[in-house]
């Protein structure tokens, strides 16, 4: 025994083990709405399904992220014409925030944000999502 038939288990232990496991950090991506309010998704919903890769592209202007060689990188701070939200970007925490792109003054946004949930990353990546049925409540449809 041994071969093809270890790699499958091998695969569908691990492949539980992720999809069980409570991630060690809480990532989180919230919404700015066109009227200025924040718009996360609900607390079930991070629960059953949490975020577990966010990736940041700081935009054109660059600000916000880090540069340099080993050892030596710095982060490029954001000029003050850049608006709040950038500025919380280039914060270190677990938290960004998503909005549309803005050339207003004051209020200069250039960030983009792609994030993606567990059962998505394992459905796409994985060729095999974590659940297949309905969640109810939750406002996905997981296959």
């Amino acid at each position: 025994m041994g071969g093809a038939a270890e790699k499958e288990n091998l695969a569908l232990s691990n492949k539980a083990s992720f999809c069980r496991a409570r991630p060690m950090f809480s990532l989180r991506v919230s919404e700015r709405r066109s009227g200025g309010t924040l718009s996360d998704r609900p607390q079930h919903a991070i629960r059953h399904d949490p975020t577990v890769v966010v990736l940041m592209s700081h935009g054109e202007s660059g600000h916000g992220a880090y540069h340099g060689s080993v050892g030596h990188v710095q982060r490029l701070k954001v000029p003050q014409r850049y608006g709040p939200d950038k500025f919380y970007n280039a914060a270190n925490h677990l938290h960004v925030i998503s909005r549309g792109h803005s050339k207003k003054k004051g209020d200069v946004f250039d960030d983009m944000i792609v994030w993606v949930t567990r059962h998505n990353l394992m459905a796409f990546y994985g060729r095999s999502p974590c659940v297949r049925e309905e969640v109810h409540g939750d406002g996905h449809v997981f296959i």
